[in-house]
């Protein structure tokens, strides 16, 4: 059983709400050809199917099947239709042939362009598939494979998704809750629905989770494989849903810091700053639990202030050069639930010689200038050269305008080195917006941006089927001066597929291309790569995350995301 435990708050940008079928093509978004078939099983030109096969199709959201006909989803063979009864689920339709398909058989299968989601979408054309029967019967019993647990972050509860691994596609309409079922403390049901994707059946409780408590899952004999055979055998397993994690407030840590610990060459009119992985209590963080000292234990004049989940320490004075100090968060600092650490967090780093003075810059947007067909349920994100002052960026310095002039509501949040605008309500399909972040918005040390940094999006007519990204990444893109100690952690906007997350997607290599070896820990948003060994003093790595790794529905990432870092050379 893996226990998938989300520790970054990667989720401040919120969830994106899917739409149906996500279809990122101008001209289909347009006519409303927004459904998208997933799979079928059999495949499309699949060979030595079994005689005793059902005929399924997945799509890629929830479908409205109530106004089919029987002949809208055909089976034939010799151009003759086979005879059979349909089946509908939240994602699949199933045919089940009354008697086994002949053998050796070249048979075809059709599904009318008129199939709905729930928008009322259809598809540009029938879908039309084919494979070749052989001569055997399947009389071999799916396996339920493995086991996980992923934490979901809601608006108003804690909550998580038991997932179930099989080795086959199965059929879904064999899956429900009276096979599927959880049971918390004392027995009781707890309510939920099924979701098949794959080969995996998911199981998203209607109300909330209690942390730090044990819950029983089962799966009985009753779920069928495609070809109609049951389970092997039913699993009856259990796991503690976790109380150390950010969704909870029940863990209070930090996650990033600036300067990062180690780091020389350090500005003398830097502002030094900590990122927390929770909302804390600002009454908690003052002078008192946020030191920074010179050589000797000297505590440095200045002042701190809080917003958002970054405490930030202003020097009353610059810094002196060449000197190193030590920075010190007591452990007295707490969440919002009164949490505190559980001891103090230390780190240090060395000035160099020369004042601030170097503008912050906009390294990229999300949307990108000029993109095409944005989902109306995005939210727009700045990421920066370096890390800002978070006071500085609100809706006032972070602003977003239709064409017409008019100005999104939303609200502006910051983390790391990256702004989030999130509108209130979603952006109007079809326009093209503006964004803009002015010379208000300053870097820690007060230096503004050189100019506004101003681009332009245009929106699709519906909102896109969610593609994993990645959020960030821990060591940073170019990060220096890293621990040899670190730990290499990817945070992605949605859950994940464990089964996709590992050494054959993920790879961490030396100057001379050898990987490195190390275990993963998946995460539901998150992966992390521990390596075997502590890394090489005063080298630089690469880590490369393919293309392939997927989210629980199936869903690629699509293309290759690398970046590189370098460890420093400890004394």
């Amino acid at each position: 059983m893996r226990t998938l435990v989300t520790i970054f708050a990667v989720l401040l940008l919120g969830s994106a709400l899917q739409g149906c079928g996500g279809a990122t093509v101008s001209a289909l978004a347009d006519a409303g050809y927004d459904v998208r078939v997933e799979g079928t099983a059999p495949a499309d030109g699949k060979s030595g199917v079994a005689q005793n096969t059902y005929i399924t199709i997945m799509f890629s959201d929830a479908m409205d099947f109530a106004g089919m006909h029987p002949s809208d989803f055909q089976v034939t063979a010799h151009g003759a239709p086979v005879a059979g009864s349909i089946s509908y689920s939240r994602l699949t339709a199933t045919f089940h042939p009354s008697s086994p398909l002949e053998a050796n058989t070249r048979y075809t299968a059709r599904m009318s362009k008129d199939v709905r989601c729930l928008d009322g979408a259809t598809m540009e054309k029938d879908y039309v598939w084919t494979f070749t029967t052989g001569e055997t019967i399947d009389m071999t019993p799916p396996v339920l494979m493995d086991t996980a647990f992923g934490v979901q972050q809601l608006p108003d509860r804690y909550t998580g998704v038991v997932v179930a691994f099989f080795n086959e596609p199965m059929d879904p309409d064999s899956i429900d809750t009276q096979d599927f079922q959880l049971h918390g403390p004392g027995g009781v049901e707890v309510p939920g629905s099924i979701k098949y994707i794959g080969f995996s059946a998911l199981f998203y409780p209607t109300g909330s989770l209690a942390p730090n408590t044990l819950y029983t899952a089962s799966i009985g004999s009753g779920p069928t494989d495609v070809a109609g055979n049951a389970l092997l055998r039913g699993k009856t397993w259990t796991f503690i849903t976790p109380d150390i994690s950010v969704l909870t407030g029940k863990h209070t840590s930090v996650t990033t810091t600036f300067p990062a610990d180690k780091a020389a060459d350090i500005l003398l009119g830097t502002e030094i700053s900590v990122t927390f992985g929770q909302t804390m209590d600002p009454t908690t963080i003052d002078a008192g639990t946020f030191r920074v000292l010179a050589p000797g234990g000297v505590p440095v004049p200045g002042s701190v202030s809080y917003t958002g989940v970054t405490a930030v320490f202003t020097p009353t004075n610059p810094l002196m050069p060449d000197t190193t100090y030590d920075v010190e968060v007591s452990q007295d600092v707490k969440s919002l639930d009164g949490i505190p650490m559980d001891a103090d967090y230390r780190f240090a780093f060395t000035t160099g010689e020369d004042l601030a003075g170097t503008p912050p810059v906009v390294l990229y947007t999300l949307p990108a200038f000029g993109d095409q067909d944005v989902a109306p349920n995005t939210s727009i994100l700045a990421i920066f050269d370096e890390p800002m002052d978070p006071l500085s960026l609100t809706t006032a310095s972070f602003t977003v305008t239709a064409a017409t002039g008019e100005p999104v509501s939303g609200v502006v949040t910051y983390t790391g080195t990256t702004a989030v605008f999130t509108p209130d309500t979603q952006l109007l399909p079809g326009v093209t917006y503006t964004g803009r972040i002015g010379t208000a918005a300053t870097d820690l040390n007060g230096e503004p941006l050189a100019s506004s940094y101003v681009w332009t999006f245009t929106t699709g007519s519906g909102n896109a089927a969610s593609t994993p990204q990645i959020l960030f990444t821990d060591p940073a893109v170019n990060d220096s001066m890293v621990s040899p100690y670190k730990k290499i952690s990817i945070a992605f906007n949605e859950v994940m597929d464990p089964r996709t997350l590992d050494a054959g997607t993920i790879q961490v290599t030396d100057e001379n291309g050898t990987p490195v070896p190390g275990t993963f820990t998946y995460m539901a948003f998150a992966v992390v790569f521990t390596p075997a060994n502590r890394l090489d003093m005063g080298e630089t790595y690469t880590v490369t995350v393919s293309g392939d790794v997927k989210d629980l529905e199936g869903i690629r990432m699509g293309s290759d995301y690398s970046w590189t870092f370098s460890t420093a050379e400890l004394m």
